[in-house]
């Protein structure tokens, strides 16, 4: 199943080469801002990890291409159709309304939400130039097994891309039959098409959501080398026995020994562990489970 879930984020990835660099704690992360909520920044890697990183980590966000935003402070305040352009030192920056630069501290924003208008600053992929970055993602590249809300998020997208695309298709085609009008007819068709654009914006808004439910119905897939080994708690200490949390270890047999007769004793006392480099006097490893030896001590047998 997790090969799975990879190999549906890569099919995400090929395709999320947006230019926009996340820094957290000192290491950069190329992909594309997806949208900044409680704290959180949405970012989405060229390896198709979809991250929400606090923005404690976070000290610098540089974007390929401005992009058109709008953002919520946790005061109330609501600003509209600005253009974001960055993040550094603990500050989103802004171009307001008027051009002038606008600084705001990561502490005083509730929410950033990027905006579905079409514009030069919109930073979007998908063909029309909306301003969210939708990465061109294939919905008939999904394989494996998928769960019952997996598959509702796809088939929600495929919808949703249809819908954008026919409409994008009618549209295309309407204006090449403008070009071969003239006079009136031209005038009427061209009305047409301008009243279309304001249509346009619900099924963009619909594509945006299906987008995001898609991303939100896979966990992520780990990046290769980058998963830490598990560590075992340590028990707690009990009347039987106590011990260092370890896996296994290499324990000569009269350790063992002493360990068992302790154990049958009632003396809850705790055996050093030898190096595994070290063998007993007859030349013979023990190799045992310590975790298991917490548990049953009085079943293990030598």
């Amino acid at each position: 199943m997790k090969q799975m879930f990879a190999g549906v984020f890569l099919v995400l990835a090929v395709y999320a080469a947006h230019g926009d660099q996340l820094v957290v704690t000192g290491q950069s992360k190329d992909g594309a801002f997806q949208g900044f909520e409680n704290g959180k920044f949405s970012f989405l890697t060229t390896k198709g990890r979809f991250l929400k990183e606090q923005a404690m980590r976070v000290t610098k966000m540089t974007l390929n291409t401005p992009m058109k935003a709008s953002y919520s402070t946790t005061d109330g305040k609501d600003e509209q159709d600005v253009v974001l352009k960055g993040y550094d030192k603990s500050k989103f920056i802004f171009a307001g309304k008027d051009g002038k630069e606008i600084t705001v501290a990561v502490a005083k924003i509730k929410s950033i939400d990027l905006s579905f208008d079409d514009g030069g600053a919109g930073g979007g992929s998908i063909k029309d130039g909306t301003g969210y970055p939708i990465p061109k993602v294939d919905p008939d590249s999904f394989g494996g097994e998928l769960t019952q809300d997996q598959q509702a998020a796809l088939d929600k997208f495929k919808a949703a891309k249809k819908n954008f695309d026919d409409f994008l298709g009618e549209s295309s085609a309407m204006v090449q039959q403008m070009d071969k009008m003239t006079g009136a007819k031209r005038e009427d068709f061209l009305n047409k098409l301008r009243s279309r654009k304001n249509e346009e914006q619900p099924l963009k808004r619909d594509l945006v959501a299906a987008y995001k439910s898609l991303v939100g119905a896979f966990p992520d897939a780990p990046e290769e080398n980058t998963r830490q080994p598990s560590k075992v708690a340590k028990p707690p200490e009990t009347k039987q026995a106590t011990s260092k949390a370890v896996e296994t270890a290499h324990v000569d047999s009269k350790a063992a020994d002493a360990r068992t007769s302790e154990t049958k004793a009632g003396a809850p006392k705790s055996v050093d562990l030898k190096p595994a480099s070290t063998k007993p006097a007859d030349g013979k490893t023990i190799e045992l489970n310590v975790d298991l030896l917490e548990k049953r001590p009085d079943k293990l047998e030598f």
